[in-house]
């Protein structure tokens, strides 16, 4: 049986962003979605808007649960994008230490979190 493996792309956990971010401008690309990642849909332009959707769906299942959770008021890929960006994109040292310590101390509730359950 043959392995589908036209897009795999591991969900997006907070690790190794720019390798991410490139397999999924890749992907949208291919998909011709890729403009739905810098701008929003005309809203009276229902294709775009159905095209959005799609890009937006994609979006959500190329992220890891911790990630989408943290962008539940995002409601595009266009904003889901921006957030990814803003957050994660390396911009300098500094950055990606903030970054690193944030993500460890978002690990550590969580653990935290399911300890007191038990």
């Amino acid at each position: 049986m043959a392995l589908n493996r036209e897009y795999t792309v591991t969900p997006f956990d907070g690790a190794n962003f720019s390798v991410w971010n490139r397999r999924v401008k890749a992907i949208f690309a291919a998909k011709e979605l890729d403009s739905f990642l810098e701008k929003e849909a005309g809203a009276t332009n229902d294709t775009e808007v159905s095209k959005s959707k799609k890009a937006y769906a994609i979006l959500l299942t190329l992220l890891d649960d911790k990630i989408a959770s943290s962008l539940q008021k995002e409601d595009t890929a266009f904003k889901i994008w921006k957030a990814l960006i803003s957050t994660y994109e390396a911009k300098g040292a500094v950055n990606q230490i903030l970054t690193r310590k944030r993500l460890e101390r978002a690990k550590q509730r969580q653990c935290d979190s399911i300890s007191t359950r038990f």
